[in-house]
């Protein structure tokens, strides 16, 4: 082997970790969706709670819809051999979720936090090669556009 041709695979391999490790892997990507889907079952559980029964119906579904999406993606991560992680903290706009102490601030948030979530899963789709995990995540996706949509139209917020 002359000295050329040892320093460009050198080369090469030096920037195939560095292109490797760029993308988070299908496995991280599921971890992290459903972290969201068990923060979301969470905060939508506390906005209930502090509502009582004066709270907006739509909650109810929502928050069963989310325990939903976690069960789905526990399927999924079983799949790439990874386990259901445990209870994740409340951040973010689910921590506003739960932290709101008011039908219209419950409402706000919970549009904020769809947006969040609509946002993370069309992220997300682009790095998943699978086409049944992208599918149960643009099925998920779609779950949260209409979720956004419920929740400004309760809301009294105009559509878009």
């Amino acid at each position: 082997m002359r000295r050329r041709e040892l320093l460009l695979g050198a080369a090469a391999l030096l920037a195939a970790p560095a292109t490797a490790s760029a993308a988070p892997t299908e496995g991280a990507i599921l971890l992290d969706l459903i972290r969201r889907e068990q923060q979301a079952k969470l905060a939508y559980g506390a906005a209930m709670e502090t509502l009582g029964s004066g709270g907006p119906l739509e909650l109810v579904k929502i928050r069963g819809h989310e325990a939903d999406h976690a069960d789905a993606l526990a399927t999924e991560l079983a799949a790439v051999g990874l386990p259901r992680p445990l209870r994740p903290e409340l951040t973010g706009a689910a921590a506003e979720l739960a932290g709101a102490r008011d039908r219209a601030g419950v409402l706000a948030a919970a549009v904020r936090f769809e947006d969040e979530l609509v946002g993370a899963y069309g992220k997300a789709l682009a790095g998943l090669p699978d086409a049944k995990i992208a599918m149960t995540a643009a099925t998920i996706l779609a779950s949260h556009s209409q979720h956004r949509l419920i929740l400004r139209l309760a809301a009294g917020q105009a559509e878009g």
